[in-house]
């Protein structure tokens, strides 16, 4: 073949998707990711706020200010990433929580708008961004363990004596979190740890439990060691929400391992807890929500605080103020009751009205379709999907009886991002009939070579490689020059030459 026609081939060059390991190297702010993660977790489970002026200024806080525009940059620059639903609504949630706090309160409250952007959408970042792989979400649950395998003697000591050690000694430096006043249950002290409130330190802990369950699947040692650790931590909140959160992950993932070759069985569970669930609100006095006070709560009086009169009359502020809420002032109840909300979910939406709460349950809804809506994972990715969604169980439910701040919502958030990639990264399999974005792009080399033949890049492919997935130039011949002779292709039979030139 002349020069001039191998002049006239596009060269193309195919960028495989990164490995693995590439991924672990990547660097964000100039750490590796796994220096990142395992700065995240000190940063949560270290229980000190200094303040600067006004402000307070956490360890999470100020790595979060520090990471905010990398992550972003890396999002923006990550070839295998891609602009998903969730990011939207999760982006919309933040943006109306600082329209309606700004309504109610002016630019006064502006460092308020800053740190629950901080709060929120930093600590989505963190999961989104950080974790691509199974190999990243493995990395991921591995310095969650050790962070908790850490605090585990801190924790021992609190339940049987009370005394926060960590925390009475970071106080003689630094200003420490506040010690909620807890009355001792079944003769402990509720474990408070590193978070603000036992309940909510006991959720931290909970999302332990299915997900090191199914990553250690082939690893029997670690499964029960890491998976009971976990679950003994849980209870040492001495928390009702956590605890049962914890009883409904376990009998979740028993009945899967029950009915483990029975390929209905989700469908058989969500349609005989509902009938079961309808069966209860009608027939039982109280319906569910009071059996489950009246049997399995710690302490009835305060699930019926919860779920009676901070329900009603925060269901009459929503009605009252569905589109701003009441913003960051107080809201209308019984003297006697403490102005807290225990509900995430209606907490949401008094506060910042119901536009808010329904950015937050449609992405979420959104983002729990998608990545059950995944049919081409592998083995781990398969496993990895169970642990996730089992663990969301229980915080919506735990979500029902608290709302949450700090250290730990900044984890609900991280923990929302984590799952992103069942359906956005490396799953281990790559759909059929597909290819990745950055497979097809032409290196800086190939467009100049290209150009200086006189095919700009962005061009129609040859004719015949369109056709087929994956096909490059070097798969068919190009076009002959004009003069030269037209090879003859060995699976197509002889043309006849009867009334063609030759």
């Amino acid at each position: 073949m002349s020069e001039a026609a191998t002049l006239r081939r596009p060269e193309r060059r195919h960028i495989a998707p990164p490995t693995a390991e590439e991924a672990a190297g990547a660097r964000i702010a100039g750490m590796s990711a796994s220096v990142l993660m395992a700065l995240f977790f000190l940063s949560l489970m270290v229980p000190i706020e200094p303040r600067i002026g006004p402000i307070r200024m956490t360890p999470y806080n100020a790595l979060q200010i520090l990471l905010f525009i990398p992550l972003l940059l890396r999002f923006r620059r990550d070839p295998t990433n891609r602009l998903i639903l969730l990011d939207a609504f999760m982006a919309l949630y933040v943006f109306w929580i600082a329209v309606v706090v700004y309504h109610h309160h002016g630019a006064s409250r502006a460092v308020y708008i800053v740190n629950q952007t901080l709060t929120i959408f930093g600590g989505y970042l963190i999961g989104r961004v950080m974790i691509r792989s199974a190999a990243d979400y493995r990395r991921f649950f591995e310095y969650f363990f050790w962070g908790l395998l850490l605090f585990l003697p801190f924790a021992l000591l609190e339940m049987l004596t009370r005394h926060m050690f960590l925390s009475e000694i970071l106080a003689k430096v630094v200003p420490v979190h506040a010690r909620a006043g807890q009355p001792p249950r079944l003769g402990l002290f509720r474990v408070q740890g590193f978070a603000e409130h036992s309940i909510i330190f006991g959720l931290y802990c909970s999302l332990g439990v299915s997900n090191f369950f199914y990553i250690y699947r082939n690893e029997m040692a670690k499964r029960l060691t890491r998976t009971g650790m976990a679950a003994f931590m849980t209870f040492m909140s001495l928390s009702s929400a956590p605890n049962i959160a914890l009883g409904m992950q376990l009998m979740l993932m028993a009945w899967d391992r029950t009915l483990k070759l029975f390929a209905y069985r989700w469908w058989l569970l969500g349609i005989g807890s509902t009938v079961l669930v309808v069966f209860i609100q009608l027939g039982v006095p109280g319906g569910l929500v009071g059996l489950v006070i009246d049997n399995f709560a710690f302490d009835p009086k305060t699930g019926y605080g919860r779920t009676d009169i901070i329900f009603h009359y925060g269901s009459l502020e929503v009605i009252r103020h569905p589109i701003f809420g009441i913003g960051l002032g107080d809201w209308v109840r019984p003297w006697w009751k403490k102005p807290s909300v225990d509900n995430f979910w209606l907490a949401t939406a008094m506060r910042f009205g119901l536009p808010t709460l329904f950015a937050l349950i449609i992405g979420l809804a959104v983002h729990f379709a998608a990545i059950m809506r995944q049919r081409r994972l592998s083995e781990d990715a398969e496993n990895y999907r169970r642990g996730y969604l089992v663990a969301w169980v229980g915080v919506i439910f735990v979500l029902a009886t608290v709302n949450i701040w700090g250290s730990v919502a900044v984890m609900i958030m991280a923990y929302i991002g984590a799952g992103a990639w069942f359906y956005t990264g490396d799953t281990g399999q790559a759909p059929a009939g597909r290819r990745r974005r950055d497979e097809t792009r032409v290196s800086p080399a190939a467009a100049r070579r290209r150009a200086a033949a006189g095919t700009a890049p962005g061009t129609a492919p040859l004719p015949g490689t369109a056709a087929v997935p994956g096909a490059t130039a070097a798969t068919f011949p190009p076009p002959p020059l004009p003069g030269a002779p037209r090879p003859l292709h060995r699976s197509a039979p002889p043309r006849t030459t009867t009334g063609h030139r030759p």
